[in-house]
Order: structure tokens, then sequence, then C-alpha cells
């Protein structure tokens, strides 16, 4: 794939469920890559009801920090050995 894979992410995220509405920044190593996984580096992101919900420790508060948001548009910059069916452009909508 045509990006690079940095060792460490930024993401802004919620810090403390108490105070959700003030996101902060964060940095942090990922993991070593599966055979199934895909990076993509995001340019942009949406949040909808469920990410709230999330933001919010409505579901629980499993880990903070924590990055939501699932709708995004990104390049793929890395590929796991066992990713057959994932080809150019690639640039993707999720």
């Amino acid at each position: 794939m045509s990006g690079s894979v940095p060792e460490e992410f930024t993401a802004i995220g919620v810090h403390d469920f108490d105070k959700w509405l003030e996101p902060k920044e964060f940095t942090y190593k990922p993991r070593p890559p599966r055979p199934y996984d895909v990076d993509i580096k995001v340019e942009c992101c949406g949040i909808c009801g469920s990410d709230i919900h999330a933001a919010n420790g409505d579901w629980g508060r499993p880990y903070a920090p924590v990055a939501v948001g699932h709708e995004i548009i990104g390049e793929v910059v890395r590929v796991g050995d066992g990713v057959e069916k994932l080809k150019q452009p690639p640039r993707k909508q999720l």
C-alpha cells in the first residue's frame, strides 16, 4: 500500500467519562498486525448516536482513553497476510 505506518498513533478521545464533552488528544502504540487486520490512516471521521453513548459511558466504562467514531474515510496503509479482497484504490469509506 502507498502509506507508511507510524510506530505511534495519535487520536482524540474521552479521558474521563464524567467529562466526556472534553475530549483530548492522546497517543498509543498499536499492537503488531494480525493476519486479518487492516490499518487505515483516518482522514475524517463522523460520530453517531452510538458513539455518544460509548463516550458517555452509557454501555459501561471499560477503559480510558477511548476514541469513538466509526464512520470514516481514510487511506489503507497496511493489510495483514490473510486479507485477500482489498484492492486499490487505497482510499476507503467505512
